[in-house]
């Protein structure tokens, strides 16, 4: 009889040979050696049961996956439609060859390496798996949809976009179990970043924010013109000590929601970093149960309505209602009971605006300024 052990080792094996069948389907491709994209000779195609050699090179249509032994050249147009999985080195021979395409995913399944550079179409996605230590290189580019899914994250790592955009969603499904954080940007002393995001910010689970850097008087901007939806883990304006610099989310569009997620701010500037609500109308603030708000430093521009319904802030981070701006609460108390539990510095300008929309009695609170822009009672 063998030991248990051992038969405990053979099951294990068993298993991941079978996991490894199952994850491939016919069809999909994967290299053999290094070469240019188009010589049929690097690649091997999933039969059902086996990896064989094909006549045929890829044409994006399939499940490609380049290993991490070998070096695939795009010598020819290359439109990516299903998955492109990265874990050696994709190199275009120049820029119009590699296309990611709506719905087409380039997975960053490796540590460290280069991003090839890519066409990334409207509804494509860059989905980061792999990385552990080091970022890739290259990876500042003007994608669609931006995915991080890396569950071995073992520092805190950035995207070191400046002035690129982002057309579609930011997603963070994991950063790893340490709490190690993505960021989107970097900058030297001195200098300045902007990134632009058209899209949702979505954080399920893991750590973002905009920078983590200790440079002296750097500034850093984020023009966003989708919404933020944090339903886990932590969305930080700001995880740099950043002394001298500001950093500054715009919301121009959306609302922004978080429930059983951490918020906080560590720019060493008084005021310096903060999310400012900037559109020209309506905008919805909507903090739900489980939150740990260290920080949430808000401002509210002129011309700008923000709908606090019964959300209510905590922590140091500061609040400035411009002139012109407006808050609606649905609470009790009123103005008051939105900063009950604040400890940073609270600015509501004359002539900025206030709204009250409970469905029981409120008062309006003692915070308002001695002159108010306008009264609303809903």
């Amino acid at each position: 009889m063998k030991p248990i052990g051992t038969l405990m080792f053979i099951l294990f094996f068993v298993l991941l040979y079978s996991f490894q069948v199952m994850a491939q389907s016919q069809g999909d491709y994967r290299t053999q050696a290094s070469g240019n994209w188009s010589d049929n000779t690097i690649w091997q195609v999933y039969n059902g049961s086996a990896w064989v050699n094909f006549g045929t090179p890829p044409n994006g249509e399939q499940v490609v996956t380049v290993l991490s032994t070998d070096s695939v050249y795009v010598d020819a147009p290359i439109s990516i439609s299903d998955s492109l999985i990265q874990q050696g080195i994709i190199e275009p021979l120049d820029s119009l060859t590699l296309t990611i395409a709506d719905g087409g995913i380039l997975k960053y399944d490796q540590n460290e390496g280069t991003l090839p550079k890519c066409i990334w179409a409207e509804g494509s996605t860059l989905l980061i798996t792999g990385v552990t230590d080091t970022a890739p290189e290259d990876r500042d580019q003007d994608y669609y949809n931006l995915t991080f899914d890396t569950p071995g994250l073992m520092a805190n790592l950035n995207m070191n976009l400046n002035n690129n955009t982002i057309q579609g969603d930011v997603r963070v499904l994991n950063s790893g179990e340490y709490g190690n954080r993505w960021y989107l940007t970097t900058a030297l002393a001195n200098d300045t970043s902007i990134v632009t995001v058209m899209g949702d910010v979505i954080v399920e689970n893991g750590n973002l924010s905009v920078q983590g850097t200790s440079n002296a008087n750097t500034t850093f901007i984020v023009h966003h013109y989708g919404n933020v939806m944090v339903t886990g883990g932590n969305f930080s304006v700001s995880r740099g000590s950043q002394g001298g610099g500001t950093t500054t989310w715009y919301l121009h569009e959306g609302d922004f929601s978080m429930s059983n997620a951490t918020t906080q701010s560590s720019t060493a500037t008084p005021g310096g970093a903060k999310f400012v609500f900037a559109k020209q109308g309506t905008q919805v603030l909507n903090l739900g149960e489980g939150n740990t708000l260290t920080a949430l430093p808000i401002e509210v521009s002129s011309g700008s309505i923000l709908d606090m319904g019964s959300s209510a802030l905590a922590g140091s981070g500061i609040f400035i209602a411009d002139s012109g701006a407006t808050i609606m609460t649905a609470l009790t108390g009123g103005i008051n009971d939105i900063f009950t539990a604040a400890t940073g510095a609270v600015t509501l300008e004359n002539k900025s605006c206030y709204g009250f929309t409970g469905t029981e009695a409120q008062v309006t609170g003692t915070m308002m300024p001695d002159t108010v822009g306008g009264v609303i009672i809903n």
